[in-house]
């Protein structure tokens, strides 16, 4: 019974030991075989990665360009808006009708400029600028 038992296990540990070197070659031959796929995959997501931080880099430059821009028309206007409207108007100073018209011009600007860009802005910027605007 002892020389079936020793016998028995030793093929069972030989059967497995053959089964798992079957299976080792298999399965490393189906990683080599997966290995040129999964770098095609990893260089096509590093180039989708590339084209997606350049594109919105750009749109990121467009959106701080046309904040800075409208900011600094904002406050050309608010200027001209202080000088025409103070109360007392100091001497040597453009008559009133000429601050008044520099008024309306930079007023008129900037909304040219406001309106096509106001997509670059955030809804809350674009929500006080109308108000300011308004």
């Amino acid at each position: 019974m002892g020389a079936i038992g020793i016998g028995a296990t030793t093929l069972g540990y030989l059967a497995r030991r053959l089964i798992d070197s079957l299976l080792g070659r298999g399965l490393e031959k189906y990683k080599g075989d997966l290995q040129p796929e999964a770098n095609q995959y990893k260089a096509d997501l590093q180039r989708l990665t590339t084209e997606h931080s350049v594109r919105f880099q750009r749109l990121h430059d467009a959106s701080a360009d046309a904040a800075a821009e409208i900011y600094a028309r904002l406050l050309a206007l608010d200027e001209a808006l202080f000088s025409a409207l103070r109360s007392f108007q100091h001497t040597g100073d453009m008559p009133l009708d000429r601050k008044l018209s520099e008024v309306a011009k930079l007023h008129n600007d900037l909304r040219h400029y406001y309106l096509p860009r106001a997509i670059y802005l955030s809804r809350n910027n674009c929500t006080n600028t109308v108000a300011i605007h308004s």
